[in-house]
């Protein structure tokens, strides 16, 4: 009998052991340089989906920063809609910057896309109006598509390590991005302020933190998030030899000059002094990337709590789903002459 618990013992332990090796494979650092997978676009960086941007453009294998990285999904998420602040006019108000350091995330073309969907009173304004003036003359509309590709949910991950002061994070996008947050235990994140064309939502962020957001008055006040034209950017080198080429970088000067005069005025410094950003990518990091003993623990999406801003409509679910929303608010709006001569049948026109 007494022999037995000793191997009981030796076999527990050797189990033990091989599951913590299984756990510290699952979490690979690649070998090679990351910056291989960074790739010159027209207006920045392509970020591949294994590496985070940093500063200064640096990129991180982003199992360099987090342990435990899982695939994308919001199953088992709650949705709080409505419960971010919106902000009424051009200005955010009272962020208060004593003893705190501002730290700007820029992502414009995120590609790790949810199903969760968005959409504004405008929107459904637009799509009536295309009805009646445009559709209903033919007799038929099908509202296959609706722009549901660009008011799709995609997430970006917020690394934040190695911060010396409460971070004020200041993220900005001209899409519909979930952002989430991503906090080593010895970060505060006091602020976070959000601009938007499109809708905006965050997870994980800290339930401390004052959460801001401006996204249906940023268009109204002509205030678009964009980068200052770089040598590296391939719009720029093609410039010399194109006059198109010239014209698209004297566009992107225009509104990188007009938003980060908007920056100054609201942050007390420039949009381009601490920023990380890339073109297209979906891992951000923001401060030192943290020892391998002391990466992150990576918090998904799914299982937590999602809150979005009350400026637009939240539909999870498949596109179809997302068109029917979209076509029972249009409905609303036109008379039953209008739906009959413009031939909608809302169910069987919004396929799966």
């Amino acid at each position: 009998m007494f022999a037995v618990r000793p191997l009981r013992q030796a076999l527990l332990l050797i189990g033990l052991a091989a599951f913590g090796a299984a756990c510290s494979r699952s979490d690979p650092i690649p070998e090679g340089n990351p910056q291989d997978s960074v790739v010159e676009m027209s207006r920045g960086y392509w970020v591949r989906g294994n590496v985070a941007i940093g500063a200064q453009d640096r990129a991180h294998w982003v199992s360099s920063i987090t342990r435990n990285f899982a695939p994308l999904s919001i199953e088992g998420t709650h949705i709080e809609k409505g419960v971010l602040r919106e902000y009424h006019s051009c200005q955010f108000l009272n962020l208060g910057f004593a003893g705190k350091e501002v730290r700007h995330v820029m992502a414009e073309e995120v590609m790790r896309r949810t199903n969760l969907y968005m959409f504004s009173e405008f929107f459904v304004e637009r799509v009536s109006q295309l009805i009646i003036r445009d559709l209903l003359p033919a007799g038929t509309f099908r509202p296959h598509g609706l722009e549901s590709s660009k008011n799709r949910f995609a997430v970006a991950d917020v690394f934040v390590h190695g911060t010396d002061r409460p971070v004020h994070l200041m993220l900005s996008t001209n899409t519909a991005v979930l952002w989430n947050i991503q906090a080593a235990p010895d970060v505060k994140i006091s602020d976070i302020s959000i601009i938007s064309s499109k809708g905006a939502a965050i997870v994980n962020a800290p339930e401390y933190a004052n959460i801001r957001v401006l996204t249906r008055y940023a268009s109204g006040c002509g205030i678009k998030p964009g980068r200052k034209p770089d040598r590296h950017w391939k719009r720029v080198s093609r410039a010399t030899t194109a006059l198109q080429m010239r014209l698209n970088v004297d566009r992107e000067r225009r509104i990188h000059s007009a938003y980060n005069g908007w920056f100054l005025r609201n942050f007390r410094q420039r949009s381009e002094a601490d920023i990380v950003g890339s073109q297209r990518g979906a891992h951000f990091l923001v401060g030192t990337r943290p020892t391998p003993e002391a990466r992150l623990t990576y918090r998904p999406v799914s299982g937590n709590t999602i809150k979005t801003s009350r400026a637009y409509e939240i539909v999870l679910g498949t596109p179809a789903d997302y068109c029917r929303a979209v076509m029972a608010a249009v409905k609303k709006r036109l008379d039953a002459k209008t739906i009959s001569k413009a031939a909608i049948d809302f169910n069987r026109d919004c396929k799966e």
